[in-house]
């Protein structure tokens, strides 16, 4: 499981997200769905740490994830933690067709 609890994180004095309280149960299929600029991107991103939330406390598996050793994405990967950001292309090579 994942959990937020009042996490917020700024960037430039502008917030990305602001006091934000989730629950990601174990197993689940979750969804975050926003306009752009939303924080959906950070919040990923925050799970991550691929950026460090400012306050608050987030929770993986119940234990805070600043106690935890940042990792590589692809470990990340490894470990059941996935995460497929938004963007224009999927595919960086030329896809055909036979």
């Amino acid at each position: 499981m994942i959990e937020f609890h009042d996490v917020s994180k700024t960037f430039a004095g502008r917030p990305a997200a602001s006091h934000l309280n989730l629950n990601f149960a174990e197993g689940a299929f979750s969804v975050l769905i926003g306009t752009s600029g939303s924080g959906k991107s950070t919040t990923l991103k925050m799970i991550n740490r691929l950026v460090e939330h400012d306050s608050g406390l987030i929770r993986f598996a119940g234990e805070e994830i600043r106690s935890l050793p940042v990792r590589s994405p692809n470990s990340m990967v490894l470990s059941g933690k996935k995460t497929i950001c938004q963007g224009t292309f999927i595919f960086f090579t030329k896809v055909s067709t036979w």
